[in-house]
């Protein structure tokens, strides 16, 4: 089972171990994709047969990517919204 703690990360239920996986610290732009992003990720991380601790990893940075604005060209740059500023 998968506790997610949205922006600091995520807490993983294993058996009798519970390991922490942190967010990735971005500053957001727009959150609104962030879980659908962590979902897929974690999904796709998982079916490549992944461990569970390595899929939340990756899920972590896809949902923390998800949220910063792009630039031309694909790159991302952090920051708010115009109407945040």
């Amino acid at each position: 089972m998968i506790v997610v703690l949205g922006g600091e990360g995520v807490l993983l239920l294993e058996g009798a171990t519970h390991p922490y996986v942190p967010a990735f610290s971005v500053r957001p732009w727009d959150t609104t994709a962030a879980g659908d992003s962590f979902r897929g990720a974690l999904a796709v991380a998982l079916a490549e047969g992944r461990t569970l601790k390595r899929s939340a990893r990756r899920a972590c940075a896809a949902a923390a990517s998800s949220t910063v604005r792009p630039l031309p060209g694909g790159q991302a740059r952090a920051g708010r919204p115009p109407a945040q500023r």
